[in-house]
């Protein structure tokens, strides 16, 4: 048997070529689906460094907002201390009948101390709040000390007027050392250099 070379159908033409196209067709639908799904992973990376990002931002944010609020407990505390300073006396809150009557600026700060002491518990560490409960104890020490004494040198009483005196010397002592260790109690809270991200 021979083979003869005979001229190819219409038929076996047009199945050649639409076999062709088919493959070459299955090709680019491939490699643009390829791109595409390139093109989807770049997306997706670039949606996650922007939610990374926006993280960031948001932390900052926050970060910001708790050093404001952080700052005006800071800020009450040295006001308050700051007036024990300048007038020998803590703020008060209130007074007795033979004391002189109190003025704005003192009756604020004090309330000013007492409301950033109560918040101090929820913006710092355990040490702050304690460290502000030191301060009111040892202000509220010196205020009764200061009135025990007026009353004991009212009455002519020596006797009572030395343990008197002790207290008050005991509870100036404890505000003084109050007022040094402030800044050292409020700094790790309060110090910039938590705002600086450098990634």
């Amino acid at each position: 048997m021979a083979w003869e070379w005979a001229p190819p159908t219409w038929e076996a033409v047009a199945t050649f070529v639409a076999g062709i196209a088919a493959v070459v067709a299955a090709w680019r639908v491939g490699k643009r689906q390829t791109a595409i799904a390139s093109r989807q992973a770049d997306i997706q990376a670039e949606q996650t460094r922007i939610q990374e990002q926006i993280a960031k931002v948001e932390r900052v944010r926050l970060r910001f907002e708790m050093y404001e609020q952080r700052k005006s407990v800071y800020d009450a505390a040295r006001a308050y201390l700051d007036y024990y300073i300048f007038h020998g006396v803590p703020p008060r809150t209130f007074r007795y009948e033979e004391e002189a009557e109190l003025v704005e600026p003192e009756w604020g700060i004090a309330r000013a101390f007492q409301t950033g002491m109560r918040e101090s518990r929820f913006l710092f560490r355990p040490e702050v709040h304690q460290h502000l409960q030191k301060v009111w104890k040892a202000s509220l020490e010196v205020q009764a000390a200061k009135r025990r004494i007026a009353l004991q040198e009212g009455r002519g009483r020596a006797t009572g007027l030395k343990a008197a005196l002790d207290k008050l010397e005991r509870a100036e002592s404890s505000l003084s050392s109050a007022d040094d260790e402030v800044v050292s109690v409020f700094a790790p809270e309060l110090t910039l250099g938590e705002f600086h991200d450098p990634t």
